[in-house]
């Protein structure tokens, strides 16, 4: 378990203090697979290494499984050989005059955690079977490939059997297609030892896809925690659904509803959303649609009636295994993506449906937090 109360890191500059970390609390069940996400600058690595004892806060406190291993207030500070953790560098960091063996065994043959030879051994070989390198043990770590580096890497952070996994944007360096293998073989050896995980990245696939729960970060700030489904298909401010991915968005105010169901009149007309806000007829909000909600048809299947609009196509783009496109509606350009095989028909003028109930509304002033 992670547990973060007010933390704060600032740096002081001629005129005002700039907040790396803006006071966020969060916590990360045992056994939970912990994604942090978001844009570059917002904070997210800088959070990982403080859990780590990589880099000192200003405020606030860390718990690591009911430990407080971090309070400047109170002067606490346990060392990062003493939180029990292992870890994953963006770059891997392994060194390159040692073979593959000696990479993984290295944690155990330093400092506190110093073990015998026949344990080492014992420990690495365990270590190089879970991540499928048991065979590579003795092979120079420069005639490694990038994915077998980052296998290598995972295989030395796991060798001390830490409580807690952090992964600083480990796929980042990688190909696309073994990118995606490695997002399930992480998720697959997580899964099986059933290690606390806190893993950082700018990617929403590898957030999307890996994990149990999700925080979006930005300036500083958590904008949202919630499982993947939630932070995608339910995003509490504008920014966590831009960032999530493409959407549509549209400001208007509400003209009624009921629930959770929110009738919204925008500038493209009277749209059936949903909500997880209490808001008002007549507020402002945001109706966010993401382009997989939309539909195009030929002109001639007609149809009316609310979200049901016509528009003309700007631009077609085809990308192997799907197909977007975008379309032109009074003054808004909608994005819509479908299956590949619907780019023939995306030409002219279309009718254009977005599913009732699948826009999604947040009042315009910021976050229903």
């Amino acid at each position: 378990m992670i547990r973060i109360e007010g933390l704060d890191k600032h740096y002081r500059s001629a005129r005002r203090a700039v907040h790396v970390i803006d006071r966020i609390a969060l916590e990360i069940p045992k056994g939970a697979f912990f994604t942090l996400v978001g844009p570059s600058g917002s904070g997210k690595t800088t959070t990982l290494r403080v859990v780590a004892g990589l880099e000192h806060h200003d405020g606030g406190q860390v718990w690591l499984d009911e430990r407080l291993v971090s309070d400047p207030a109170r002067g606490i500070f346990v060392p990062p050989s003493q939180r029990d953790v292992g870890m994953v560098f963006q770059s891997y960091a392994i060194w390159p005059h040692m073979d593959v063996f000696h990479n993984v065994a290295y944690p155990l043959q330093v400092g506190a955690r110093r073990r015998g030879r026949a344990e080492v051994e014992k420990r690495v070989a365990e270590s190089l079977e879970i991540v499928g390198l048991h065979e590579l043990a003795r092979v120079p770590a420069t005639a490694l490939s990038g994915g077998q580096q980052q296998r290598v890497a995972l295989a030395r952070a796991l060798v001390g059997q830490p409580r807690i996994l952090l992964l600083d944007e480990p796929l980042s360096n990688l190909d696309a297609q073994l990118r995606e293998r490695m997002r399930v073989e992480i998720k697959d050896i997580q899964r099986s030892l059933g290690i606390t995980t806190f893993y950082v990245t700018h990617d929403r696939a590898e957030a999307l896809s890996m994990s149990t729960l999700v925080a979006v970060m930005n300036a500083g700030r958590i904008e949202m925690i919630g499982t993947p489904r939630d932070v995608y298909e339910r995003p509490s401010t504008v920014c966590c659904a831009e960032f999530l991915g493409q959407c549509n968005r549209f400001a208007g105010r509400v003209a009624g509803g009921t629930g959770k169901t929110v009738v919204a009149d925008t500038g493209i007309g009277r749209l059936v959303c949903r909500s997880d806000a209490a808001v008002a007829v007549g507020e402002a909000i945001d109706v966010v649609v993401r382009p997989e909600d939309i539909t195009v048809s030929p002109i001639e299947h007609g149809g009316i009636g609310d979200g049901v609009l016509t528009g003309d196509v700007v631009h077609v783009g085809y990308y192997g295994d799907r197909a977007e496109c975008a379309v032109r509606v009074g003054s808004d350009t909608l994005r819509v993506a479908g299956h590949a095989a619907m780019v023939d028909s995306w030409k002219g003028r279309l009718v254009v449906r977005i599913q009732e109930g699948r826009g999604w509304a947040i009042p315009s002033a910021g976050a229903a937090r």
